[in-house]
């Protein structure tokens, strides 16, 4: 159970830091 939510963590960490990568570069973009 534990391994299950680590992993899911995880994901939700890797998911929430492209998001913010893909947001900064278009930002970095426009200016």
């Amino acid at each position: 159970m534990a391994h299950i939510g680590q992993s899911s963590i995880l994901r939700l960490r890797q998911e929430f830091y492209s998001h913010l990568l893909s947001q900064s570069a278009a930002f970095f973009e426009r200016h």
